[in-house]
């Protein structure tokens, strides 16, 4: 063959080589949801490229394949036309040990050429091609490609039927099995993700977290809980409903663990306007919804939405009333505190000076710790006021104070045998950055808001 003629066909056969490079990275990068958009508005190469594409193992077996012949068939071409010429040229330059070691080292020569030619023009440039207009190249060669996978189909099944019994022989597992992303692989993507905000990172983080999350970690436990009892008449509850600015109450039968349902104010205008304000709440009352305090909060969320209930009662294992909840818990723990016209004004978390915190009891020990407080996750507590009472195995006295690795924790107020109030003072020689991680202004936390049981239909 004229080396003319074996240079150019070497050549065809790399383009032909980077053609199908190009291919394969375009359609398994393109985005799935611009084809069908595109598709959508009637491109049928869009729907074509889709279709070749969802079947990523044919595909990839029948590009590999063509890759495979293409660059035997350059490399059998090269060895065999430009072998003979490149050894009768290196023996004329009449060097003995070089003509002696000519035949041998032509064939040499050839295939590193070849093989440096087609990873450059084969492989690299026709990928990065492929990779910066994934979509745009998918649809242009989606037409070739659909004929060569139909001729190459009984070669591309005989390969594939050879490597799965080999495969099996061997005990390797088939790649189906490594396909599923696990939640630490996404959370990670996401963080690495320079196109989303810092909010929506943190808001895709707390969704996973959310499904690790149980009802007594999200509601709103029973003693910040307004509730009314079952003999109280129509206009007191509507009073208290004016009062506190929620919608639904709770009421109980003789014994706050005793719930005998929700009194919506949607049932009590006409009622009282009817002139029945002096009758008993219970004959106006809504069938209440019990969850177990050990609920996931993803499937009651689905419940809630399913059933329309604003508001379940939870309860704990010994069938007490533990707390409630309702819609707006769940989604303030997805997207933070939620404030309206009618929440109060007081705080969790009230910074008095660079070391100094006013704490409310309720405050979340997730969030203490992310402050840098030294205190110890545990599931027997949620709060730092659990916290404390894990410490001292006790009720405290106010004016108690307790030191844990230089940080002073003094119980500044009690609301009966609860602590409500928590003066939290760092040690003196405290990084500024620790400090400077708290916020500079009063600030509300995830730990349960007290009028978080409203919730407007």
């Amino acid at each position: 063959m004229d080396i003319t003629i074996s240079l150019i066909t070497t050549l065809v056969l790399t383009l032909i080589n980077g053609y199908f490079s190009m291919s394969e990275m375009a359609l398994t990068t393109a985005k799935r949801a611009v084809l069908e958009h595109e598709a959508e508005e009637g491109d049928k190469r869009a729907e074509r490229a889709i279709k070749l594409a969802a079947d990523s193992d044919q595909l990839l077996a029948t590009i590999q394949v063509a890759i495979t012949l293409v660059g035997f068939a350059s490399s059998a071409v090269a060895s065999t036309s430009l072998s003979d010429p490149l050894a009768t040229w290196l023996m004329s330059f009449g060097i003995a040990p070089l003509s002696a070691i000519a035949r041998g080292l032509a064939p040499v020569i050839i295939t590193v050429a070849v093989a440096f030619v087609s990873i450059v023009i084969g492989e690299l440039v026709p990928k990065r091609i492929g990779l910066a207009n994934a979509e745009g190249v998918s649809k242009q060669v989606v037409g070739p490609l659909s004929v060569f996978q139909k001729i190459a189909r009984p070669l591309v099944w005989l390969t594939g039927a050879c490597s799965d019994g080999l495969a099996r022989i061997l005990r390797i597992k088939s790649a189906d099995d490594r396909q599923n992303v696990s939640e630490e692989e996404i959370k990670y993507m996401v963080s690495e993700q320079d196109d989303l905000l810092d909010e929506e990172k943190r808001m895709i983080h707390e969704i996973f977290d959310l499904g690790d999350t149980v009802a007594r970690e999200v509601m709103v436990p029973r003693v910040d809980t307004t509730m009314c009892e079952d003999d109280e008449t129509v206009a007191s509850v509507l009073s208290t409903m004016r009062q506190t600015g929620f919608s639904r109450i709770p009421v109980y039968h003789e014994d706050p663990d005793n719930v005998a349902g929700i009194a919506h104010i949607k049932d009590l205008i006409q009622p009282a306007l009817d002139g029945k304000g002096d009758q008993p709440i219970a004959g106006f009352l809504r069938d209440a919804t019990f969850v177990p305090d050990t609920k996931d909060i993803l499937p009651l969320l689905s419940e809630m939405q399913t059933s329309h209930d604003q508001i379940v009662v939870v309860v704990d294992e010994y069938g007490g009333t533990a707390g409630i909840i309702t819609i707006e818990d769940i989604v303030e723990e997805i997207v933070g505190e939620i404030e309206d016209e009618f929440d109060p004004d007081n705080k969790y978390l009230t910074r008095l000076s660079r070391r100094e915190w006013l704490v409310d009891g309720r405050f979340s020990c997730d969030d203490a710790i992310e402050l840098g407080w030294p205190l110890e996750e545990s599931d027997d507590y949620e709060t730092i006021a659990g916290w404390i009472l894990e410490l001292c195995d006790s009720v405290p006295d106010i004016g108690e104070v307790f030191e844990v690795a230089g940080y002073k924790f003094k119980v500044q107020s009690m609301r009966g045998q609860r602590i409500s109030l928590i003066r939290v003072i760092a040690p003196a020689e405290t990084d500024k950055k620790d400090s400077e991680s708290s916020v500079d202004e009063p600030t509300t936390s995830g730990a349960g808001s007290v009028d978080s049981h409203d919730g407007d239909e």
